[in-house]
C-alpha cells in the first residue's frame, strides 16, 4: 500500500509543518531545501501523486479537505495525496506558478499530468486521476 506523504499540518489528512520552529534563519533555510528535495522525490516515483496547493485562510480549500479524504479512501494504495501551504512553501508555490487556491496537481514520474483549479467532486478527479495515468483503475 502507498502511503501519503504530506507536507504541512492542520485539520484532516494527517498534515505536519515542515521549515517552521526553527531558532536560526541558516535551520530555517536548510530545512526548506531539504522539504523541496522532498517533494521532489515523492513526485519522482511511478505511484500518482495528486498534490493540493492551498491555504489555510481559504474556504474552498477547506471545502475540498472532505473531497481528498474520501477520495483517499476510494483510491486507498493507489495514489499519494500531498497537501501545501502555498504561504509557507512559497517557493514550491512559485515553482509551479500556483495563483489561486486550491489548485490540484496530479504527478506521475515527476511529470505534470493534469491540473485543476477549485473544489471538484471526488469522482471527477478519480476520473481525472484514471485518464492521464498510466494507473489502472478498479
Amino acid at each position: 500500500m502507498v502511503s501519503e506523504h504530506t507536507l504541512w499540518n492542520g485539520p484532516g489528512l494527517g498534515r505536519r509543518w515542515i521549515g517552521t520552529g526553527y531558532d536560526t534563519e541558516a535551520e530555517a533555510e536548510k530545512s526548506k531545501e531539504s522539504m523541496t528535495e522532498r517533494f521532489d522525490d515523492i513526485i519522482k516515483g511511478n505511484v500518482p501523486v495528486l498534490v493540493d496547493f492551498s491555504a489555510e485562510w481559504c474556504s474552498p480549500c477547506k471545502m475540498l479537505g472532505p473531497v481528498l479524504e474520501q477520495l483517499k479512501q476510494k483510491m486507498a494504495g493507489r495514489i499519494r495525496i500531498v497537501k501545501i501551504d502555498v504561504d509557507r512553501n512559497r517557493e514550491l508555490a512559485g515553482r509551479y506558478r500556483i495563483q489561486s487556491v486550491p489548485t490540484l496537481i496530479l504527478f506521475q514520474g515527476g511529470r505534470t499530468k493534469w491540473s485543476g483549479v477549485g473544489v471538484m467532486t471526488s469522482n471527477f478527479l478519480e476520473n481525472a486521476i484514471n485518464n492521464n495515468t498510466d494507473l489502472i483503475s478498479n
